[in-house]
């Protein structure tokens, strides 16, 4: 190939766009002199013809035959498509007009040259892969807000991990979530322009995921992703197409998401980071769960167990798909998922829990109970202090699940190890207590804080390094050792069988707790019975004036949190409701077990239900007000309810039998 002939096509390749800078080019690094050499070679290879040819022939040729001149918007389009079949033509002066054409063409240019890059004519892909690189797109437009024009104001120019953090804020921080703002068009925009294709799919992916807005403003969010997308048709926008269907009338096809996943499988998605390694599984549980939200569980459940193979079988992974299986209430899946694994199945002891929790909720109860039993007797990975800090995880996990039984049992291999005059070993035990508590068994926790309570009498120093410990107690009317003091009469007084004890461990569990609910109905419920009365007794106007007292305190702490309300952005709002909540639900509680305004009561119990409609002990306290009330129909509906929230739940069960019973 002659010298000059080179040079000038490198030179033409410079003018149209083919710079030698930038962060990949046909798989090589374009940094140093060696990766110019290489680019100026590319450049050749795009602007001459397989054929040598002599430039003046080009330039002659150039001159006898006219370059389509600029098109008028109404078919731009169509120039622009001629214009990418004009890369592949023999002429490099046609070639090069068209290069130059497609640049001017900018935005409008890009979808078109996206497709022609992964063409079946390589010269015309070629040379729309660089002139992709070319382009910049437009991140953001005049209509965004500030904010988001300000966030992604560099983002092209960033790194493709800064770029896949970029995407996660818009769509986490509050300040850019909501529709108004504008990061649904953003994230749409994004998947149609951004070269990566796993940052493509993330941006559509994190779109899909983000809640779906209210009835309204599905309409203007569909019109919204269909302006955003245009014509595209690559893999995100396809994608995309089909949630705007969704949106548009609610239809969910299956086929057509099958199909979709079936089409880019996971081997194609570079590069494979573990963001874009999920695609596949979180786009199946994002149709997973509209299906489960219009009542399709059938349909989900098959959609699942064919997107299952793509699964990694790993047991991080298994363990997660786990989870998420029994939140939507999919046993069966989670009992498929581990026996791909069944080895982590027994090492595990979390993913063990889960699949015994499924076997219950497809009725195997037996063999559910005796997966539970077998994970009690396993063994700590390295002696006693692992074993110890992987059981308080495991019943922690447990409890979240709010499988309270298994939990408590949990507990008391725990208790066992414990030493309970060791500060750090407190948390475990309160917990462990809350669940005694729960299960009526008295003389258990009375066993159980026995030994705190006499040294925290005997010994100041050590009731001192318990008030010091970081496990505060939330009352700072009462000192954590009160607490402790407090829990060991109140089970030291249920577990009574005389009346003098009952009185004594009544009375002490009262001053170290004075404004506790529980204490409190324990001591007005002796009060009323009036049993074996003494001096030390306080007589009935004592009992109402500390009765009284607790519900304005718990009155003002409601109060306040109405307040903070007012004024309390999106991130605080979730603490301020469930503090209000419990306010609520202990004032309802007090007052419907001590004799009080039962409609104050009804209220504030109904207030707990309407801030956090999922606790299942708020339920239940809703159901002793209506039972106060004399309302047996609605007691039993709300403790139904109670038990349905918490089917492991102790006590609930119990309290229903009782309502049924009377």
């Amino acid at each position: 190939m002659d010298f000059w002939m080179s040079w000038n096509a490198w030179r033409v390749g410079q003018f149209s766009g083919l710079r030698i800078s930038g962060p990949r080019v046909f798989g090589l690094r374009v940094f140093g002199l060696r990766s110019q050499f290489a680019l100026a070679w590319i450049a050749i290879g795009i602007g001459t013809y397989s054929t040598p040819l002599c430039y003046s022939q080009e330039v002659d040729r150039a001159t006898q035959s006219p370059i389509d001149p600029a098109p008028q918007q109404s078919d731009k389009s169509q120039a622009i498509e001629r214009w990418i079949e004009q890369l592949g033509d023999d002429s490099y002066a046609v070639r090069r007009s068209a290069s130059q054409r497609l640049l001017q063409a900018g935005f409008d240019a890009m979808d078109p040259l996206q497709r022609a890059a992964s063409g079946a004519d390589p010269q015309i892909a070629q040379a729309a892969q660089y002139l992709l690189l070319q382009l910049k797109p437009q991140w953001t437009v005049d209509s965004d807000p500030p904010a988001v024009r300000e966030l992604f104001r560099m983002y092209g120019g960033q790194p493709l991990a800064r770029r896949e953090a970029l995407l996660q804020q818009l769509i986490t921080q509050p300040q850019y979530r909501t529709e108004e703002l504008g990061a649904p068009v953003v994230l749409a925009r994004i998947a149609r322009l951004e070269p990566e294709e796993s940052l493509s799919l993330l941006a559509a992916l994190l779109l899909i995921e983000s809640p779906p807005p209210t009835v309204e403003g599905k309409q203007s969010l569909a019109e919204s992703i269909g302006t955003a997308l245009a014509d595209c048709n690559r893999s995100a926008c396809r994608l995309l197409q089909l949630y705007r269907t969704w949106l548009q009338d609610g239809s969910l096809s299956i086929t057509a998401w099958q199909d979709w996943m079936a089409a880019h499988p996971i081997e194609s998605i570079a590069p494979r980071t573990a963001e874009a390694l999920q695609i596949h599984q979180r786009l199946a549980r994002w149709c997973g769960e509209r299906l489960m939200s219009v009542d399709r569980k059938q349909d989900a459940a098959d959609f699942l167990q064919k997107a299952m193979p793509s699964i990694d079988a790993k047991p991080a992974i298994i363990l997660e798909w786990a989870r998420w299986a029994i939140d939507h209430r999919l046993p069966e899946m989670t009992l498929s998922l581990a026996e791909r694994l069944p080895d982590a199945a027994r090492s595990d002891p979390e993913l063990g829990y889960l699949i015994a929790e499924s076997l219950v909720a497809t009725g195997r109860e037996k063999e559910g109970e005796e997966q539970a039993r077998q994970l009690l007797e396993r063994q700590g990975v390295s002696g006693a202090a692992p074993d110890l800090l992987e059981r308080h995880a495991i019943a922690t996990k447990l409890l979240e699940r709010r499988r309270n039984a298994w939990a408590l049992a949990e507990y008391e291999r725990i208790a066992e190890q414990l030493d309970p005059l060791i500060p750090f070993h407190l948390a475990p035990l309160r917990t462990y207590s809350s669940l005694l508590m729960e299960s009526e068994r008295w003389s258990d926790g009375e066993k159980l804080w026995e030994p705190i309570a006499q040294r925290l009498q005997n010994e100041p120093l050590y009731a001192a390094q318990v008030d010091r410990s970081p496990e505060k107690e939330r009352d700072t009317n009462s000192s954590l050792s009160n607490r402790f003091l407090g829990n060991y009469w109140y089970f030291r007084a249920k577990a009574a069988r005389d009346g003098q004890t009952r009185q004594q461990a009544t009375i002490g569990a009262w001053k170290s707790l004075p404004y506790d609910t529980d204490v409190l109905i324990e001591l007005a419920k002796w009060s009323r019975e009036g049993e074996g009365r003494s001096v030390q007794q306080p007589t009935e106007q004592e009992v109402r004036g500390a009765l009284e007292a607790a519900a304005t305190k718990l009155r003002n702490r409601r109060q306040r949190v109405e307040q903070d309300l007012r004024n309390a952005g999106e991130d605080r709002r979730f603490y301020l409701l469930l503090d209000r909540a419990d306010a609520c639900n202990q004032l309802a509680w007090l007052l419907a077990n001590t004799g009080g305004d039962l409609q104050e009561a009804l209220a504030s119990a109904k207030q707990a239900t309407v801030d956090r409609p999922k606790v299942a002990a708020f339920a239940d306290t809703l159901a002793a007000v209506y039972w106060a009330q004399g309302n047996r129909p609605e007691a039993i509906a709300w403790q139904k309810k109670a038990i349905e929230l918490e089917p492991a739940g102790i006590g609930y069960r119990k309290t229903l039998e009782r309502y049924q019973s009377q």
